[in-house]
């Protein structure tokens, strides 16, 4: 299952992109636009969360600290996008996604048995990847809905899936 992340990665970065062969047209260097939204997905983060393009390569950051006083959850996710498709109001992308979970939770109990209070602290953290592909619908000037859908590895590799993305994202002005 490792290597499963390892060959999607690859197959995105290096294989997809040399897809357009020997064409004459020079693609120039442009900046898209940015966009700061609200995502949510197991495998690509959720909470606030930052994209952009350059050209057809893109990212999305995603974060989401959540803490009270006995439970902390903090998600942070990082994407990588790769457009197939570039039309006016609706785009198709393929992505490979990362996200990091940390969960934190404690409190105490009463043992009846020892007629001791008992007190506790539990610690998880999980890494999930995943691979898929995803279309972005342009709504109006400004804003983008984002759906993805993919298999995505959670528990340490040990278990594939599928996995849905939803993000709804505000775009700036082009460079």
């Amino acid at each position: 299952m490792k290597h499963l992340h390892v060959l999607c990665l690859i197959f995105i970065l290096f294989i997809v992109p040399t897809g357009k062969g020997q064409s004459q047209e020079k693609e120039t260097f442009k900046f898209s636009e940015k966009q700061i939204g609200i995502a949510a997905g197991m495998s690509t983060g959720f909470g606030l969360s930052y994209r952009q393009y350059i050209n057809r390569y893109g990212f999305q950051i995603c974060l989401a600290p959540i803490k009270d006083e006995d439970n902390s959850l903090y998600s942070l996710g990082g994407t990588f996008l790769y457009k197939i498709k570039d039309a006016d109001h609706i785009n198709f992308f393929l992505y490979q996604g990362n996200h990091f979970i940390y969960t934190e939770s404690k409190g105490n109990y009463y043992d009846w048995n020892t007629m001791e209070q008992i007190y506790y602290k539990n610690v998880d953290r999980e890494m999930v990847s995943s691979a898929g592909f995803g279309i972005e619908i342009l709504m109006g000037n400004f804003v983008t809905t984002n759906l993805m859908t993919g298999f995505a590895t959670f528990e340490s590799y040990q278990r594939l899936s599928m996995t849905v993305e939803i993000g709804f994202f505000f775009r700036f002005k082009k460079n």
